[in-house]
């Protein structure tokens, strides 16, 4: 895809099909803007030097990492130690959801997306992160904001599916946490600014987490005071 500048990342071409080229850079352009936020805020956080990676970029690599860094695989990266973006190996070709299951998701109302997603996140958070009490209450609250209070008590996965509902399911268990994120973060409505808060803020939290075993962490600001402010 086309670099944007200064990014060190390429623009991601799989947005909703039904959108022209300015809404994709439009589109391109905010998850920049949101990594550029994210990796100054953990920058300023955490030791980097500690960090895999060295950068703020690469805190939660694999699951929970930003994009990987074009330059740095070059030897070009300028930014170095605060680049926002990874510096560590990823695939080429990270898992992704195809044309056919994000028209999928998108024919879905919000209660169905995080019926579908919660549960997937809520088990790639137990490996990450054992679910702690701060997650965990995270979780319910999005279920709960999302219209799905009961979706982390569910029977899983769903006892009735059809063939193309167990491939999507697939296909999203292949996906990072983050993109999973991502994911639910673009299903709610713009207006609803304080759901979409809330997933950004156990986003980081679970970046924050991420690094407790690699060294000790800077004092955390608890989830759940991000949640109580929105």
């Amino acid at each position: 895809g086309r670099v944007l500048e200064g990014t060190g990342s390429p623009e991601d071409a799989n947005g909703d099909p039904r959108r022209g080229p300015l809404h994709l850079e439009q589109d391109s352009a905010a998850e920049h803007r949101a990594d550029q936020v994210a990796g100054s805020l953990l920058s300023a956080q955490v030791w980097n030097e500690e960090v895999p990676g060295g950068n703020p970029g690469s805190l939660g690599h694999p699951e929970l990492c930003t994009r990987p860094c074009l330059f740095f695989s070059q030897g070009e990266c300028a930014n170095g130690s605060s680049c926002d973006f990874c510096h560590l190996q990823h695939p080429k070709r990270p898992a992704h959801l195809d044309k056919r299951h994000r028209l999928m998701l998108q024919k879905m109302s919000l209660p169905q997306v995080a019926s579908l997603l919660l549960p997937i996140i809520r088990e790639k958070v137990f490996v990450l992160d054992a679910c702690s009490a701060d997650s965990v209450a995270s979780l319910r609250g999005l279920a709960a904001r999302c219209g799905c209070p009961t979706a982390l008590d569910a029977e899983w996965p769903p006892p009735r599916q059809n063939s193309s509902e167990r491939l999507l399911i697939v296909a999203l268990q292949a996906m990072s946490l983050r993109l999973l994120l991502t994911s639910l973060h673009r299903s709610i409505p713009e207006e609803d600014v304080g759901t979409r808060l809330q997933v950004d803020a156990l986003l980081e939290h679970l970046r924050h987490r991420s690094c407790v075993h690699v060294a000790s962490p800077p004092p955390q600001v608890s989830l759940a005071a991000h949640v109580a402010k929105v």
